[in-house]
Formats: structure tokens, sequence, C-alpha cells
């Protein structure tokens, strides 16, 4: 009848289909993370933030480790032919992500809230020396800031269309009891505070790409090339220049405690 109960209906070849569809946005020149991630919260509710997480992770480290160990040379062939500021930020989180690890995490975390794609990211960290635990602990700590928000946009919409759907079948009587009136009106104030909630976090992440990428807007094409130069070269002043709000990150509690009983 519905997109949502015909894909529920096919039980774990439901779950299966959205587990191979996370793997193949987690590779290098996937796209459509974000919109996944939604499509499992309107099918599944908060139940698919577990389907997201570990399909997510499973393609994460198939990229990780193909992108290393088989298919290096064709990817950064790819990357290099991106344009001149893309190209830069690639040299950036490349050269961060291998930094000390309080100013690597900050960094490869905020690095999944940008508009690079998520699959770009995973290849982009996986030509670095960053070590596998790195990589896994950063994802799972970025991945749980922005696959909340995608999935409960995909219940809200959810709900709208549920709602939509009541409303256009309600006909004739109204008989709504004063309990059904109530539970109504709770759910819909749940609904409008989430909506709140979701759509502040929201905005937060995207002020953070905006400035992510607002850094580079005011570089000519030569000063770009130039340094890129500088970063092969293993000059890396110019990108603590840039980026220095990021790399003196106030937020280290999480990687103190990993420190403690990791080391990396």
């Amino acid at each position: 009848e519905t997109v949502q109960g015909y894909i529920e209906d096919l039980g774990y070849a439901g779950y299966a289909i959205f587990f191979f569809m996370f793997i193949l946005v987690a590779q290098p020149f996937g796209w459509g993370y974000q919109a996944t991630t939604i499509a499992c919260g309107f099918v599944y509710g908060w139940p698919g933030l577990a389907v997201c997480q570990v399909s997510t992770h499973v393609g994460a480290a198939i990229c990780f480790f193909g992108v290393r160990y088989f298919a290096r040379d064709f990817v950064q062939s790819r990357l290099n032919k991106l344009q001149p500021k893309l190209q830069l930020i690639v040299k950036k989180l490349e050269v961060f992500a291998t930094k000390s690890t309080k100013t690597a995490y900050p960094f490869m975390v905020g690095a999944r809230q940008t508009p690079i794609t998520f699959g770009m990211t995973n290849a982009i960290f996986a030509l670095t020396d960053v070590t596998y635990l790195r990589f896994f602990i950063t994802t799972v700590l970025g991945t749980m800031i922005e696959s909340p928000i995608s999935i409960n946009i995909g219940i809200l919409l959810n709900q709208a269309a549920k709602t939509g759907n009541d409303d256009g079948g309600s006909g004739g009587g109204n008989s709504t009891t004063v309990d059904e009136a109530e539970a109504e009106q709770l759910q819909t104030v749940t609904t409008i505070v989430s909506a709140v909630i979701t759509a502040i976090v929201f905005v937060a992440t995207a002020a953070y790409s905006y400035w992510f990428v607002k850094q580079l807007t005011g570089i000519s094409t030569d000063d770009i090339w130039e340094e890129i130069e500088k970063i092969d070269n293993g000059d890396e002043d110019a990108i603590e220049d840039v980026f220095a709000p990021v790399s003196h990150h106030e937020s280290t509690e999480i990687v103190d405690k990993v420190e403690e009983g990791v080391s990396l």
C-alpha cells in the first residue's frame, strides 16, 4: 500500500537493502549518505539508527582498507582532478589526520559535517598514515552527530505523511474520543519540539560547514596552487594559519579519555 509498508513486509530483506545502500554510499565516489539515512528513518523510525550505524561502519571499513591497499593510485588520480579549492581541502585533511591526537580528533570529527561526501572523506583518510582505530573512533563520533538528525527528519516526514493520509481519509464523522484527542495533542507537541531541536542542530551543522568552506573563499587560484605545493613539500605553517581555531579546539575531554585507555 505504501513504500514503508512494502519494505517492512520484506522483513530481513528490507534491512539487507539498507545495509547494502549504506555500504555503497560509504565508498570513495558514493553519494547520498544523508538521503539514505533519512529514508531509513522514514521506514524504520529510531530503530533505523542501529541499521544506519552498523552498516555505515562496515562500509567505512571496506572503503578504508580497499583504498589503502587496493585502490590508492586510482583514488589519488581522481582526487588530483578536483577543482583547486577542493584539492586544497583534501591536502589539509590529509595533514591534520596524521597530527597529534588532540589536533586530529576534533578536526576529523568535524570533517564529517562538511560538504565533502561521506565516502570521499573515508577515502581521503585512507590515503593518509592515520591508524584504523583513530579513523573508526572519529567516524563513530562524527556520524553520531549527523545520523540522529537525518533519522529524525525521516521520522518527521513519516508523521507528516500519515497525518496527511488521516486528514484525507477522515471523511464523514468526528467520533474522536477525549483520550484520543489528548494523545493527538501530545503527539503534535512532541513532533513540534522534535522538529525545532532538529532544525537548531541542522542550522548549527550547516553554519560549521559554511565556516569550514569560507576559510578558502578568499584565496585566488594561483595562491591555492602555491599552498598545495607548500603542503606537498612538508610546509604545514599555512595550514596552522588557516585552521588555527580547529587545531586548538577546546573540546578534548573525549580525546583524553581515549588516550588513557588506548595508545594511538
